[in-house]
């Protein structure tokens, strides 16, 4: 799985339109872009927590936050996530 670095480089590509967000339906093809096999109730709660302003779009700035927020909190998501969407943890 790609690390909080990669993800936000990334970030770019994943906005198609330019806008400076990902929508709902273009982060449920990023996350399976990333390797996760989500199911669309994962894909809606990982998406909640990730809108920090309940706008219905992960910002750039939203995204760095989450990802910021410290390897022990972000390992442990990231291995919540893992086991909820069956993806293998590299760990």
């Amino acid at each position: 799985m790609p690390t909080s670095r990669a993800a936000l480089v990334q970030f770019r590509k994943w906005d198609m339109d330019g806008s400076g967000s990902v929508d709902r339906k273009a982060f449920g093809s990023v996350l399976v872009s990333l390797g996760y096999r989500c199911s669309p109730q994962v894909t809606r709660e990982v998406f909640n927590r990730l809108d920090l302003d309940l706008s219905g779009t992960i910002e750039y700035k939203e995204l760095e936050k989450a990802l910021r927020k410290g390897p022990t909190s972000q390992n442990v998501e990231h291995h919540q996530l893992s086991l909820a969407t069956g993806a293998r943890d590299p760990t």
